[in-house]
């Protein structure tokens, strides 16, 4: 007869086997043994309670990793109270969102945190108390690192805005309690004081009424500028008008002396008709001038002509 199985042995074959499938089922179910993604680490000094790990690592709303690791350092002193959280970035997930570059090349973030990567703690709107990380761009902040010599490499991080608005009205409150209230009541008081006993001076009331003296001259004189304006303006409108009605007639004998000088010019050009008959009449007048010379060089010859009259010329033989 054959040797009868061990039931035992069947027994461990069978829950080795059953667990062999769930840690397959598991691991392929998460995609874990196919995916890639990239580890990080960031330092928060602010109470982390409500993150979770699996929670979600956002950029700019979008997701593109979860929450590894939330770690406690036991060689912190009293004022370094940073928690570690450990981040992964999922490599398909930021394919899908449209961004490229290899994130497993340390180049690549150190660039983006010189840039102004940085990482904060979010509530997630729809359900309250539970937080997620956001990575964003601040580049008006300062890189603040923990441990940059790690093994893995840093993201910065940035308190929440609920800290951030916490540390100003903080703050504001110590600066208030830097200021001396006490102080400055009292000398708003004697201030006031002071204030009181001037206005009860009798200087102060002399000057009052020298004011009140001063407005009703100026009041007075406004009155009398105002009874005098209208008529010295007619009469300025008059003076205008005046002068407006000479200047006219300047004009009207500025354009009568130019055509006077027109004419003027016209009768003296050579070429002028009125010039033409002034030579002719001059050259007349020299003829009668040459032929009155003529007669009295005849008579002073023949003094007896006037009598017998002219002898007639004698023919040449």
């Amino acid at each position: 007869m054959g040797k009868k199985p061990n039931p035992t042995l069947i027994g461990a074959f069978v829950m080795g086997a059953l667990a062999l499938m769930v840690v397959g089922i598991t691991v392929f179910g998460s995609g874990r043994l196919f995916r890639r993604a990239y580890p990080f680490v960031l330092y928060f000094d602010s109470n982390v309670n409500g993150l979770r790990i699996g929670a979600p690592v956002k950029f700019k709303g979008v997701e593109i990793g979860t929450v590894n690791q939330i770690r406690l350092r036991l060689d912190q002193s009293g004022t370094d109270v940073h928690i570690p959280v450990l981040i992964e970035i999922d490599q398909k997930k930021l394919a899908e969102a449209g961004l490229t570059g290899d994130f497993g090349d340390p180049r690549v973030m150190k660039k983006a945190v010189e840039l102004g990567l940085r990482a904060r703690l979010e509530t997630e709107s729809f359900v309250p108390g539970v937080l997620y990380v956001s990575l964003d761009y601040a580049p008006e902040t300062e890189a603040k690192f923990v441990a940059p010599t790690g093994t893995m490499q840093e993201i910065p991080t940035l308190p929440t805005k609920l800290e951030q608005m916490q540390t100003a009205v903080r703050e504001v409150l110590n600066k208030l309690d830097n200021i001396n209230f006490k102080g400055l009541i009292d000398e708003l008081t004697h201030t006031a004081e002071a204030i009181g006993g001037l206005a009860k001076s009798s200087e102060i009331r002399t000057a009052l009424d020298s004011l009140n003296q001063t407005m009703t001259s100026i009041q007075q004189f406004a009155e009398t500028l105002n009874t005098n304006v209208g008529p010295l303006a007619k009469t300025l409108d008059g003076t205008a008008k005046s002068f407006q009605a000479t200047a006219e007639k300047t004009l009207v004998v500025e354009e009568e002396l130019r055509d006077t000088l027109q004419t003027v010019k016209t009768l003296v050009d050579p070429a002028s008709p009125l010039a033409y008959q002034l030579k002719q009449a001059l050259d007349n007048l020299g003829q009668a001038s040459q032929a009155v010379k003529v007669l009295a060089d005849y008579l002073q010859r023949n003094p007896n002509a006037i009598v017998v009259g002219r002898s007639p010329e004698r023919s040449t033989p």
